[in-house]
């Protein structure tokens, strides 16, 4: 998603495509957060990062619905705003996936 907003920010996509990606990442993003949440852990140390997992993959589609309104409405200024939160998403994320290594 961070990169088709930039790429879009660049003036190297159509608004279209943006549109497809956000929202495909979004629809993506839902259907994880939502099988994840529905699982239960099988010990503590899952527990832990399952609530850290489940409630990063909440706030990453909560910023991915902020995305694709921005982008729908063609506001390149909110999405520039919205660049370093994707960056942050990106890290959380990353983050706890080698956490759960």
């Amino acid at each position: 998603m961070r990169v088709a907003v930039l790429t879009q920010l660049d003036g190297n996509a159509w608004w279209r495509f943006t549109d497809v990606v956000v929202t495909d990442s979004e629809t993506a993003l839902g259907s994880i957060e939502s099988t994840l949440s529905s699982r239960q852990p099988p010990s503590q140390r899952s527990e832990d990062i399952w609530n850290a997992t489940v409630a990063a993959l909440g706030d990453a589609v909560d910023l991915a619905v902020d995305v694709r309104v921005a982008e729908r409405r063609e506001n390149e200024a909110e999405l520039r705003s919205l660049v370093p939160k994707l960056e942050s998403m990106s890290e959380r994320l990353s983050h706890l996936e080698e956490r759960a290594r």
